[in-house]
């Protein structure tokens, strides 16, 4: 160690036991110190040691902003009394000063001073001094101070000095170089143990924010799943409230079309009506199953089934539209060795969107055709238009959800941006890709969709729903709140030779079915009294309910409503608006069950 002493004196070497007990004291400093993470806790230990070893009127422990060349109390206990370190000021560090905390940063070395009263009279300099009982007086304009002998070391990180540790008397000639020798070596501890707690600190206060960021991540993702619930929620029920109007609307036109052949006019009318409402179904569909899709909430229900009845599937729903637009549709066939292990419902739904997407970009008397190429293990189906095409900037988007390119150069067109957005994913649930090329506006479009294509499997004929010509009459009771619902249904069946009762609640349609009157059941699911649900589960825990056809139809859509209903003992989920053409031919497939409740209950 370097030692600096402001005196004339000489004094002898300390002796063997002298540097024993130095030794001791820095070995038992070293143990209070080390034991404490705590800055006020590690000062009162240091404070301990140094009272231990020597005399100590006065302890001040300062830091050094080297930045702002500025010397702040941190520590200061004098007359045995702990005062606010906030009451001394900050004193400029001056490299030409003679004040003596600037000596000991600017020379780093620890330093005796025997001369105090001479120095506090430095005029570059600035002391102040603290009594016993906290107050602070400034020594330039003062009487000389009470402090008549100080020691002070310099802390010391990473060979740097950072502040500076003082002890002082009130008499004179107080402090050997023995002391001098053990404030370094306890300062050089203090360094330490004020640098672990700083880190410590730091370190506390990281983990702190970490949790903090933790909790706030659990909050906002909780927040996002309860928001996402709440749009699911809000999603179904806007499907349902508006599916339940499509519902009548439907049925009544579809009566009208049975009844008569109407006029020019009246037929316009009728197919407009139609068309409309099979576009607002879509929609509805398409909002939903792309919610489904992003949440990975969207199953396939995959099956043998050939590419041909796919596109004939598609093409039959897309042909009002384009035939309404004076557009031709041209359709390739693929033949039976085109097969495919897919959901056609679900690819029926991507060449359906596709087709409306042509027929939608393009004007009157185009063509819109379908061809086919098989790739290999793959099969490419190619839809091209003659339509308005799309700029080359835009191509990378169309499949951006709700993206139109049109809005951008003021066209807007019937749609909410799903169709090609839900098309892609269905196609890549299928394990196959689609892509869309343009030769620029008014040059058409050409959207290619490959899939995979299934493993070659001799294919008995397929065999039908149900016996041939089973289309009853049947006994059909028809339950729904929505009278409108009710009566228009009803009687579209009646019209077609089946016999119709109708209820309005749950409760009514049990007494009803619970006659023994009933074939099938057509139910809505959120009616008063007793739900859908309710109602199927009460009929099949009865003797005469387990036999009779149980059909759902409801503006509920979603998954989890369909597994509900298949649970509460429904045969079958339809979705409203029904479809009168598929209602019939899921009853002709449940005839056998029919029968067999016409012959065994006398009515």
């Amino acid at each position: 160690m370097t030692l600096e002493a402001q005196t004339g004196s000489t004094e002898r070497p300390p002796g063997p036991s002298a540097l024993d007990r130095v030794h001791q004291i820095l070995l038992d400093t070293a143990r209070q110190l080390g034991s404490s993470l705590d800055p006020d806790a590690i000062f009162v230990r240091m404070l301990e040691s140094v009272r231990g070893a020597m005399r100590c009127d006065g302890l001040i422990v300062s830091s050094f902003d080297r930045e702002q060349s500025l010397i702040r109390c941190v520590y200061a206990c004098v007359g045995g009394n702990v005062i606010d370190p906030a009451t001394l000021p900050p004193l400029p560090f001056r490299s030409d000063s003679g004040g003596m905390q600037s000596q000991v940063i600017r020379t780093g070395k620890p330093t005796l001073f025997c001369d105090v009263q001479e120095r506090v009279r430095d005029p570059k300099g600035r002391y102040y001094e603290v009594d016993p009982t906290g107050g602070v007086r400034d020594l330039r304009d003062a009487g000389p101070p009470l402090a008549r002998s100080a020691i002070m070391a310099p802390l010391r990180l990473e060979g740097e000095v950072v502040g500076v540790v003082q002890v002082s008397a009130d008499t004179q000639d107080a402090y050997s170089r023995l002391d001098l020798e053990l404030l370094e070596g306890i300062s050089l501890l203090l360094a330490v143990a004020l640098e672990n707690a700083r880190l410590f600190r730091r370190v506390q206060g990281e983990l702190d924010e970490r949790r903090r960021a933790e909790q706030e991540l659990r909050e906002t993702e909780e927040a996002l799943r309860e928001a996402d619930r709440r749009k699911d929620e809000f999603l179904a029920t806007l499907g349902h409230e508006l599916r339940n109007p499509l519902n009548p609307i439907r049925s009544a036109v579809e009566l009208l079309r049975r009844r008569g052949e109407p006029d020019r006019d009246a037929r316009w009318a009728q197919d407009v009506i139609q068309r409309q409402i099979v576009h607002l179904t879509r929609l509805i569909d398409d909002l939903l199953d792309v919610s489904r899709i992003t949440q990975g909430k969207l199953e396939l229900r995959r099956s043998d089934v050939t590419l041909d009845e796919v596109l004939e599937a598609a093409v039959e729903s897309a042909r009002p539209m384009a035939e309404a637009a004076g557009q031709t549709l041209m359709v390739q066939v693929a033949g039976s060795l085109m097969r495919l292990h897919a959901d056609p419902i679900r690819l029926a739904q991507v060449f359906a969107n596709l087709l409306d997407n042509a027929s939608k970009y393009s004007p009157s008397g185009t063509r819109i055709e379908i061809t086919i190429e098989r790739q290999e293990d793959h099969v490419a189906v190619q839809i091209r238009d003659e339509g308005r095409g799309i700029r080359p900037e835009h191509l990378a988007r169309v499949f951006d959800l709700f993206y139109q390119a049109g809005r951008s150069e003021g066209r807007v067109h019937d749609g909410l941006g799903l169709g090609l957005t839900l098309v892609k994913r269905l196609v890549e649930m299928h394990g196959g890709t689609v892509q869309v090329t343009s030769d620029g506006l008014d040059r058409g479009s050409r959207f290619v969709v490959r899939l995979p294509l299934a493993e070659s499997r001799s294919h008995g004929p397929a065999s039908p729903h149900g016996p041939s010509g089973a289309r009853g009459p049947w006994r059909f009771l028809v339950a729904d709140d929505n009278r409108d619902s009710v009566e228009s249904l009803a009687m579209l069946l009646q019209f077609e030779g089946h016999e119709v009762k109708m209820a309005y609640d749950g409760g009514e349609a049990l007494e009803i079915a619970a006659s023994g009157w009933a074939q099938v059941l057509l139910l809505d699911i959120g009616m008063p009294r007793m739900n859908g649900y309710q109602l199927a589960e009460r009929v099949r825990s009865e003797p005469w309910g387990r036999d009779l056809v149980l059909i759902a139809a409801t503006g509920w859509g979603q998954e989890e409503d369909r597994r509900r209903s298949l649970e509460s003992g429904f045969d079958a989920h339809l979705v409203k608006p029904v479809d009168p053409e598929g209602l019939m031919q899921l009853v002709s497939g449940l005839a056998s069950r029919l029968a067999a409740t016409s012959n065994g209950r006398n009515h």
